[in-house]
């Protein structure tokens, strides 16, 4: 008993040896003016204490800005070689990093914001993954992002590109450019899934622009540029001008050029993903963009300022800042086995050791909530639902504004109850899509398939700008839904079959409330939708979608012909997918709009159209017995040269010239009769 008790007690007295990290982020930014007087000293510091740290598992992220002064000019531009010089400082540090490394694009890498930004950050990007021979450049293509990386099993890595958003030039935008997202409410939807997907875990949201700074960008800027403003032109130059001089500090604090967050673009980007973050306490949120090192936090999200990899910049003392420094140097994030993150400073006057040092603390939002414990319910076979009680209307309301397909959205019908465990061999919740009016799920099913639900109602408010929404803006627009038809995309299938168009196959379903929908339950549950093939892989046992193995996005199809002669569109097919179209009345045509099956012909690979999301198809735009006679008569009373919106602007005209552009070589001889349509 007694050899036991002091074995016991050895064994509490040893002293515990501290486990090594489950993994480190070392955040730099603006890194992209090299020198001994500029980056240089930051990134030996990043090596040094890289080297040092215990962690397996390491991760570098650059923070933008990774170019000055105006991004990657052309091969032969007498700009070239400068450029290649400072951007090789910073892809040095990633070839020799022990761990994974990334690069995140500032608005210097898009030629400061200017015309033809996007070209140098393409260039920028193609430049930096040829010299380390791997993809390194997040988001890519000049395309908004989110892109999501693991850091282990218990946080992400989400990585923005903020100068998009900022932008006033062309940029990538939506399917046809490669992108996920089309424009900035789509970023915003997007960031919320992947927010969604990811609670429960560390997410660190990374990006070039701050949403919180307490230096220029915020506005904030010394006594000494109120009462001697050319001093910051050249430093010398101590002329008083006390009143004059707080012009241009005000400026910016109230108004501000685009790269300040007083301006409205960059506010309405800041207040958007700033609300997102709310909703999952403990978001961090990493920055450069301000010349300093800063950390503060707000309403639960953490928000860091690492944006002193080459130069250093006045920074305000402020209570609201738990550390501030206008020191070059570069943070450090550091997660141990738990989840738990404590972030590091390092200035170039501290060396290798922290000049700062903190827990980040905060709860982390639970994947699911209340929802995720509900059990499943008993499940019929059928139900009676009505699509969307809220198109009833009066007979006044009619005479303005049109009977449309009232009777229908309204009308109860008996449809079957998926049940999500046995439906294709069992189905699970991958990923929430949708436009901006209609709510979408991806589902991942046993037999090898992903499938699709969307839902019957839509919800057009989402499209208007928020200040619209709950409104009888929003009212007039939801009306409106009654025009289109809830069934249309079932009944295009035996029509399409007929002229031999590619088509998916919806099938009504009521989707009950079942643990498989995962953390998008609330939004799904008790909903009428359609579920039908998610357009994408291999289909060779659907006849419907061709028995294609393999369907490719419009982007895909477009990079294709680009680069191969041996890529052909079969234009015929294209040309009677529009045709039919035009009979069914679907004007909704964008490039996200089609999925293309493709099949090998020799070494030739053909690529027929096979359009989707067929909701806009038999749209009655017509409209009240009220309205349409007043439309009829002018101003000074005759009859007018009123025409229906479907004639004027939509059924046969809308995107025709895109297409017609690249088919009419093609088809031109079937509309001049000279050759016979049943051969098309």
């Amino acid at each position: 008993m007694r050899g036991a008790l002091l074995v016991l007690a050895i064994a509490l007295l040893a002293p515990v040896r501290a486990q090594p990290p489950a993994h480190i982020l070392y955040l730099v930014g603006d890194a992209g003016e090299a020198g001994p007087d500029y980056s240089q000293p930051v990134l030996d510091l990043v090596r040094q204490v890289s080297a040092a740290d215990s962690a397996k598992a390491r991760t570098l992220l650059f923070l933008g800005d990774n170019l000055y002064e105006y991004g990657l000019h052309k091969k032969g531009d007498k700009e070239h070689a400068h450029d290649e010089r400072n951007i090789n400082a910073q892809i040095e540090l990633m070839r020799d990093f022990p761990g994974k490394s990334w690069m995140v694009p500032g608005n210097h890498d898009w030629h400061q914001g200017r015309d033809h930004g996007l070209n140098y950050v393409k260039r920028e990007e193609d430049y930096v993954e040829k010299t380390l021979d791997r993809k390194v450049y997040k988001p890519d293509g000049g395309c908004p992002g989110p892109e999501v990386v693991k850091l282990g099993s218990e946080a992400v890595l989400v990585m923005i590109d903020t100068q998009w958003w900022l932008h006033g030039h062309r940029r990538s935008e939506g399917e046809k450019d490669g992108c996920s997202v089309a424009n900035e409410q789509d970023l915003l939807k997007a960031m919320g899934e992947v927010l969604k997907d990811n609670a429960g875990k560390r997410i660190i949201v990374a990006a070039h622009h701050p949403f919180y700074t307490y230096g220029s960008h915020g506005g904030y800027f010394p006594l000494k540029e109120h009462l001697f403003p050319l001093t910051a032109a050249k430093k010398n130059l101590y002329v008083p001008l006390p009143v004059l001089g707080s012009i241009y500090p005000l400026y910016r604090k109230l108004i501000g050029d685009v790269q300040d967050v007083g301006h409205g673009k960059y506010h309405a980007m800041a207040t958007g993903m700033q609300k997102l973050f709310m909703q999952y306490p403990g978001t961090v949120y990493a920055a450069g963009h301000e010349h300093a090192l800063e950390y503060s936090t707000v309403e639960g999200v953490h928000h860091i300022v690492s944006g002193a990899g080459s130069k250093n910049t006045w920074l305000k003392k402020s209570r609201r800042l738990k550390f501030g420094r206008s020191e070059r140097g570069f943070a450090r994030i550091v997660f141990d086995a738990h989840g738990s993150m404590r972030l590091d400073f390092f200035t170039l006057s501290g060396g290798a050791v922290p000049v700062w040092s903190q827990q980040m603390e905060g709860d982390l939002a639970k994947p699911g909530g209340e929802s995720a414990t509900r059990p499943k319910p008993t499940l019929p076979d059928s139900v009676t639902v009505v699509p969307n009680e809220g198109l009833a209307a009066s007979g006044l309301h009619k005479l303005f504004f049109g009977k449309l397909y009232r009777d229908v959205w309204t009308a109860p019908i008996r449809v079957p109850v998926v049940d999500l465990d046995t439906a294709f061999g069992g189905m699970s919740a991958d990923k929430k899509g949708g436009g901006l009016q209609t709510r979408s799920l991806r589902l991942t099913a046993k037999d090898g398939h992903d499938y699709v639900l969307r839902t019957i109602k839509k919800y057009p408010g989402l499209a208007l700008a928020p200040e619209f929404r709950g409104t009888l803006v929003e009212e007039l627009v939801s009306d409106g839904i009654a025009a289109s038809h809830p069934y249309a995309s079932i009944a295009i299938g035996p029509l399409a079959d007929a002229v031999h168009v590619l088509h998916t196959s919806p099938k009504m379903v009521f989707v009950p409330d079942h643990p498989a929908l995962g953390p998008y339950r609330d939004d799904f549950a008790k909903s009428l939708c359609l579920l039908e093939e998610r357009t994408d892989g291999d289909w060779s046992g659907k006849p419907a979608l061709g028995s294609s193995k393999e369907l490719v996005s419009s982007a895909d199809l477009i990079n294709a012909l680009r680069n191969s002669h041996k890529a052909i569109l079969d234009d015929r097919a294209v040309l009677r997918a529009r045709l039919f179209d035009n009979l069914i009345g679907d004007w909704d045509r964008h490039d996200d709009q089609w999925r293309w099956a493709s099949y090998k012909d020799g070494d030739r690979t053909i690529y027929k159209p096979i359009p989707r999301d067929l909701w806009h198809a038999l749209l009655f735009y017509t409209t009240g017995e009220v309205v349409r006679r007043s439309l009829m008569t002018g101003a000074a009373g005759p009859p007018a040269a009123y025409e229906p919106y479907a004639y004027r602007h939509g059924l046969y005209v809308r995107d025709w010239q895109s297409y017609e552009r690249a088919l009419e070589l093609s088809w031109r001889p079937y509309l001049e009769g000279r050759a016979n349509f049943d051969d098309a």
